[in-house]
């Protein structure tokens, strides 16, 4: 029943709208991800790709390869753009979506240029609605880095509870360090 759902291919407020990532969007997300870089390698544990060669080629493939997974129903990523100017704030993607038990796992990150601004808080908040209200998820969750203190205080602004830590449940892939994995959870009914 859940499977071939439509999702919603986009969101809109006074100050921020989201739509469905497409190749279109590609020049922009390499520029923020450039812009942003530093602040995102400080968690390469968790956000991997931060260490690969940043290009607009390899966007431009990411793009290209969640256009082709969109049918499926099983990742769907959002771009975050501010209404008045158009320029990028964020990403936020939707994972493992499990339609048969209504969970499903959200990652974000944002563009440095808008920080502090709670655009981020807003867009997100925006999607927790849809998804809580309109689709009847019952389990959100959010993996964090335990030092990603802004991400973590993003989501306890969001209302995700803390579930647990996993300790020692990552390897910083740049120093082979361990990390330990926040579970940040929004669960309903």
């Amino acid at each position: 029943m859940f499977q071939n759902q439509k999702f919603i291919s986009a969101l809109v407020n006074e100050e921020i709208y989201l739509h469905v990532l497409c190749e279109e969007d590609a020049q922009d997300v390499y520029e923020a991800i450039i812009d942003s870089l530093a602040h995102l390698q400080k968690y390469p544990a968790t956000i991997p790709w931060v260490l690969n060669e940043q290009s607009l080629e390899n966007t431009k493939l990411y793009c290209q390869h969640i256009q082709d997974n969109l049918s499926k129903n099983k990742d769907i990523v959002f771009v975050i753009r501010h209404k008045k100017t158009a320029r990028l704030i964020g990403l936020v993607g939707l994972h493992n979506i499990c339609w048969e038990i209504s969970r499903l796992e959200i990652g974000f990150w944002g563009n440095t240029a808008f920080n502090k601004q709670g655009l981020m808080k807003q867009a997100i908040q925006l999607l927790l609605n849809v998804l809580q209200v309109h689709y009847r998820f019952k389990r959100i969750e959010a993996f964090v880095d335990q030092e990603n203190q802004e991400a973590r205080k993003l989501c306890e602004t969001l209302n995700f509870q803390l579930e647990h830590i996993m300790r020692n449940e990552l390897r910083n892939p740049v120093d082979s360090s361990f990390r330990h994995l926040c579970v940040y959870t929004i669960v309903s009914g």
